[in-house]
């Protein structure tokens, strides 16, 4: 999801990666929050998480066949939605194993 500052100045762009088991939905609250502060806000729910595509049948399960599989879906993401669509300068806001990936 990408979520536009609400305020100016605008001071650039949030990339907020989640942690395990957790979904974009959680962090409504702080990108509300720092869209008012005038940053612009970019996550995603990493693959087998939130509502991401699973790549077993289980729905309720995530799961990767390598942790390189989150840093190349973060490097498409960067790629396909934060350098076109997004502001300059570049933050990162990690919890937990997003942390990890950045």
């Amino acid at each position: 999801g990408v979520f536009a500052a609400t305020t100016r100045p605008l001071k650039g762009t949030v990339v907020l990666l989640t942690g395990r088991n957790e979904c974009v939905e959680k962090y409504f609250e702080t990108i509300r929050d720092l869209c008012g502060r005038g940053f612009g806000v970019a996550t995603l729910d990493w693959r087998g998480q939130g509502g991401s595509d699973r790549l077993i049948g289980d729905r309720q399960r995530g799961y990767v066949r390598s942790f390189r599989d989150y840093a190349s879906d973060l490097e498409q993401f960067f790629e396909e939605v934060v350098l076109p669509d997004c502001r300059g300068p570049y933050y990162i806001l990690a919890h937990s194993a997003g942390a990890v990936v950045a």
